[in-house]
């Protein structure tokens, strides 16, 4: 993400499954992160250098009712 700049990422679950959490990483500041719907987070980072620097966002998806486990969704972000 550029130096100085706002991005907010949203990962989408795949078809059928619901968002249960999500986050982000990099070396950057998380300004928010929460559930925009049943089925996508969004994360919200700041940087606040002078950096161009990489940033990554996730869900963690799940099945709700057939006894399959979460699915991990990542975003990565240039």
């Amino acid at each position: 993400m550029p130096a100085g700049g706002v991005r907010q990422v949203r990962v989408t679950c795949p078809a059928g499954k619901r968002v249960f959490g999500g986050g982000g990483s990099g070396a950057v500041a998380m300004a928010q992160s929460y559930p925009a719907s049943e089925s996508e987070w969004t994360t919200v980072f700041v940087n606040e250098t002078s950096l161009d620097l990489n940033v990554v966002a996730w869900a963690i998806c799940a099945n709700t009712g057939d006894g399959e486990g979460p699915v991990d969704q990542m975003s990565p972000i240039d």
